[in-house]
C-alpha cells in the first residue's frame, strides 16, 4: 500500500530544492584570473574584487582608488533525476541564476578599505527555478488513490553588503579582515493538481501553498598573504553564517478550509567555520601555477519548518546537520602576449548534510534521518586583457557537473546529475 500523499510529498520535494541550490563558490566574483584558474579565493590578486575574496590581497593595491563591476549568468541548468520512492517520477526542472555586483576601494597610506555590493556566500544574487513532479499515492483519510502533478516555482534574492580592510604587517606579509550583512528573500509557490479516485465518482484535487521567507545573514573573515620570491601563499578563515529568519505560509485547497501560519528561527549558525589555504608560483617567465584547498567544519542547528499536513499547516522542528565540505582547486596561467593573460582551472567539491525530525521522540533515530551527499566538479577557462594600463577586462567560461544522492535510513530516495554552464564578464579600473 502506498504511503499517505502529504508525507510522501514532503519527503521528496526538499531534495529537488537542495539540488537546485548547488552554487559555485563566492570567488566567482572576480576581476582577473583567479576565477578561470579554478575559483581561487586566497591568492592571485584581483584588485578591487579582493574585497569579497581574501581581504589581505587588497594591501597589494597600488592605485589611490579602484572600482569594478561584473555579471555572471548562463543558460538554464539541466538535470537528470531518478526517483526511487514508489509512485513518484521526475518530469522537469529549470533554473536561471544571475550573479552580479560592484566594488570600490580606497587606499589611505598603507591601508586599503573596500566596499562591495555582492551576494551572500554560496548563493546567487537572483535565482528563478521551476520544478514539475508526477505523483501517485494513497490517501488514508478518504481511502482512495490519488494521481497528481506538482508544480513549484521559486524566486530568490540574496544581496549582501561587504566591507573589508587590509594593511601590511611587514614588507612581505599582509593582513585583512571583512564582514558582510545579507538579506535573503524567497517567494515559493507550490500547486498540486490531480484526481482522487473515489468510487463511484472521481473528484478533482487542487491545492496551493505559498511560502515567503525573509532572512538576515552575517559572516566575517580574516586573511593573510605572504609574498614569495616567485609567487605568494595565502590563508583565509571565515566565521560561518549567522542566520535568522521568518517564514509565512498560506494554504488553500478545494477539499479543506484555508489555513495560514508563521514560523521564526532565532539567530544561530547554519554553516560552520571554514579554512582555505593556497599557493601560487611562477614556473617560468610566462607560466604560473596555483592550487588551493578549503575545508568547512560541520555544524548542527535546529530549524523550525512549516509543513503541509492533510489540509493544514503545522510547525515542526528538525535537527539539521550541515556536514563537512572539502574543496580542491587548481589552475595554470600563460602571459606570453603583452597585456593578455590566459588561464584554465578545475574545482572539485564534496559535501554532506543530514536532517532529523524532532516533533516525535520515536522519529529521531536512524531510520528517520535523511542524509544527502553532494559532489561536483567545475572546469573553467578564460582570459584578461589590460587596456591603457588603467582598465582591465575579463571573460570566463565554465562548466559544472554535479551529483546528488538522498537517503532515508538505509533506503535511497533520489539520485540526480546536474549540469550548468556559466559565463562571467567584468571590468575594473584604477585611478
Amino acid at each position: 500500500m502506498l504511503q499517505p500523499f502529504s508525507m510522501r510529498t514532503k519527503r521528496i520535494l526538499p531534495a529537488f530544492l537542495v539540488l537546485l541550490y548547488v552554487s559555485l563558490p563566492s570567488s566567482l566574483f572576480a576581476e582577473g584570473n583567479s576565477t578561470s584558474m579554478g575559483f581561487l579565493s586566497t591568492i592571485v590578486s584581483d584588485g578591487a574584487f579582493d574585497t569579497v575574496r581574501n581581504p589581505a590581497l587588497l594591501a597589494l593595491q597600488t592605485s589611490k582608488y579602484a572600482a569594478g563591476v561584473m555579471v555572471s549568468s548562463g543558460p538554464p541548468s539541466a538535470m537528470d533525476v531518478e526517483v526511487f520512492a514508489e509512485g513518484m517520477s521526475f518530469e522537469s526542472a529549470e533554473e536561471f541564476a544571475l550573479k552580479t555586483g560592484a566594488v570600490f576601494t580606497w587606499k589611505a597610506g598603507n591601508s586599503v578599505l573596500g566596499f562591495a555590493l555582492t551576494s551572500i556566500s554560496d548563493e546567487e544574487f537572483y535565482k528563478n527555478s521551476k520544478t514539475e513532479i508526477s505523483m501517485r499515492a494513497f490517501n488514508q483519510d478518504v481511502n482512495a488513490e490519488i494521481e497528481a502533478k506538482m508544480y513549484q516555482k521559486e524566486k530568490k534574492y540574496a544581496p549582501a553588503l561587504m566591507c573589508s580592510a587590509a594593511f601590511p604587517l611587514s614588507h612581505t606579509i599582509f593582513f585583512g579582515m571583512q564582514g558582510s550583512l545579507g538579506l535573503m528573500i524567497s517567494d515559493m509557490k507550490t500547486n498540486v493538481d490531480g484526481t482522487i479516485f473515489i468510487i463511484p465518482f472521481p473528484q478533482n484535487l487542487n491545492s496551493d501553498l505559498h511560502t515567503q521567507t525573509n532572512a538576515y545573514v552575517f559572516e566575517a573573515g580574516a586573511g593573510f598573504v605572504k609574498k614569495l620570491d616567485r609567487g605568494q601563499t595565502g590563508l583565509l578563515l571565515r566565521s560561518g553564517k549567522l542566520y535568522t529568519s521568518k517564514t509565512d505560509a498560506d494554504y488553500s485547497a478545494n477539499f479543506s478550509v484555508p489555513d495560514s501560519k508563521s514560523a521564526a528561527n532565532p539567530l544561530r549558525y547554519i554553516s560552520g567555520m571554514s579554512l582555505a589555504m593556497g599557493f601560487y608560483t611562477q614556473l617560468m617567465h610566462q607560466f604560473g601555477f596555483a592550487f588551493e584547498t578549503e575545508y568547512r567544519f560541520p555544524v548542527e542547528y535546529r530549524d523550525n519548518t512549516l509543513d503541509q499536513d492533510e489540509g493544514r499547516i503545522v510547525e515542526r522542528p528538525y535537527m539539521m546537520t550541515l556536514g563537512s565540505r572539502f574543496q580542491f582547486k587548481s589552475g595554470i596561467e600563460w602571459s606570453g602576449i603583452v597585456n593578455l593573460r590566459l588561464s584554465a582551472g578545475i574545482l572539485v567539491s564534496f559535501e554532506q548534510k543530514e536532517k532529523a525530525p524532532m516533533f516525535h521522540k520515536e522519529d529521531n533515530d536512524g531510520p528517520n534521518v535523511e542524509s544527502e551527499n553532494i559532489r561536483f566538479i567545475g572546469l573553467v577557462c578564460g582570459g584578461s586583457y589590460r587596456l591603457a594600463d588603467r582598465y582591465l577586462a575579463t571573460v570566463t567560461a565554465g562548466y559544472v557537473r554535479g551529483s546528488f544522492e538522498q537517503e532515508k535510513g538505509d533506503r535511497k530516495n533520489l539520485e540526480a546529475l546536474y549540469e550548468r554552464f556559466i559565463i562571467l564578464a567584468g571590468m575594473s579600473m584604477g585611478f
